[in-house]
């Protein structure tokens, strides 16, 4: 997984994006690190980026989205702390 470096550096500048309120760009970044989990199969990156890509969302939609395929991945995974994260978003 040769982009996998890319997608974490990503994720985790749109973390601090995000912390900073540059919210449009931490977005940006983080669907792009999406996008590299998703194409490599690699689902806890994946569930990890598919969280903040919630947190910084344009609207309410997306991120209910994002969080109901992050629960689901959790899920599947065992992760109770991201299962529970997910579901307080989604109550």
């Amino acid at each position: 997984f040769r982009s996998g470096a890319l997608a974490h550096a990503l994720r985790h500048i749109s973390d601090l994006k995000r912390e900073r309120g540059a919210r449009f760009d931490a977005f940006e970044h983080v669907s792009e690190a999406t996008e590299l989990y998703r194409q490599a199969g690699e689902r806890l990156g994946l569930a990890n980026s598919l969280r903040l890509q919630a947190l910084s969302a344009p609207d309410p939609q997306s991120a209910m989205m994002c969080w109901r395929e992050a629960r689901e991945l959790y899920a599947a995974l065992d992760v109770e702390a991201g299962v529970m994260e997910c579901d307080r978003h989604l109550a």
